[in-house]
């Protein structure tokens, strides 16, 4: 990525949210700083390791998960850490196979649940960020 963008990226996310103790190794390694991937995961070491506390879909089978759930799991991380990490993935808002590639249609049905997620985090007067920023914020003590 950065050769071909410019970018250096700094987290990881594993494919269908498996690693191992290796991977982890290989992303110190390799410079990555920040690892996202296992529910309710957490550890500041070497790599800021955190966890997704809620998703939005499941995938197998692949359906979205229930408004009420999310609200529940992200306050009770609010609760317990201070913090919600929703695992959003964009597809999860396409009509059923996704229409055309280049093209795909989004499903407005499901498309509002997504918009009741973010209200529902803008009601709670959270502040929205980044895993980098997160990262930041470990380094000067602040997470």
């Amino acid at each position: 990525m950065n050769e071909n963008l410019g970018y250096e990226p700094m987290t990881f996310i594993p494919p269908w949210n498996l690693s191992s103790k290796e991977t982890k190794d290989a992303l110190i390694k390799e410079g990555f700083r920040i690892y996202s991937g296992v529910r309710d995961e957490f550890e500041k070491t070497k790599l800021l390791t955190i966890g997704f506390t809620s998703a939005t879909a499941t995938f197998y089978p692949h359906t979205l998960v229930i408004l009420e759930k999310i609200k529940k799991e992200c306050l009770e991380s609010l609760e317990r850490r201070n913090y919600c990490v929703i695992m959003i993935h964009p597809q999860d808002y396409l009509e059923e196979g996704w229409g055309e590639i280049d093209n795909p249609a989004i499903d407005l049905k499901k498309y509002k649940q997504f918009t009741s997620v973010v209200n529902f985090l803008l009601e709670q007067n959270l502040t929205f960020t980044t895993f980098r920023e997160l990262h930041r914020l470990s380094l000067e003590n602040k997470f």
